[in-house]
């Protein structure tokens, strides 16, 4: 939290529902990852003003791989509860747990490009 004087601008995140994506593209695993909105927040007198740098992000409870999500994904589980959402418009933001591939969920290595079980493009 940062005030100067009367203003002031805080960071903050809560939880805002569940994205359905079938299988997870780090694990494989069929999961529905929990979904966290951040933003911040202009403040005068301490009343929250107006909200900027508005973000969603989604985890992975299986292999704790976090992603970014879309906004269009987030709004809508956030109204809604849950949503339903295509797994590979997520970018990954940070790789957690094992390599799995997500079309057949066989074990790939760091170095790897294709997956040896299936062929699958990594």
């Amino acid at each position: 939290m940062f005030f100067i004087g009367l203003f002031g601008i805080n960071g903050k995140a809560e939880p805002s529902g569940l994205l359905h994506i079938g299988r997870c593209p780090v694990c494989g695993e069929e999961k529905t990852l929990s979904m966290t909105h951040t933003y911040q927040n202009f403040s005068a007198f301490f009343v929250p003003v107006f909200r900027f740098q508005s973000q969603y992000y989604a985890t992975c409870p299986g292999c704790a791989s976090l992603f970014s999500v879309p906004v269009r994904y987030g709004k809508r589980a956030q109204e809604e509860g849950s949503c339903d959402a295509n797994a590979f418009e997520l970018t990954l933001l940070q790789r957690g747990g094992e390599r799995r591939c997500p079309a057949c969920g066989a074990h790939f290595d760091a170095g790897d490009t294709f997956c040896r079980n299936c062929g699958y493009r990594l």
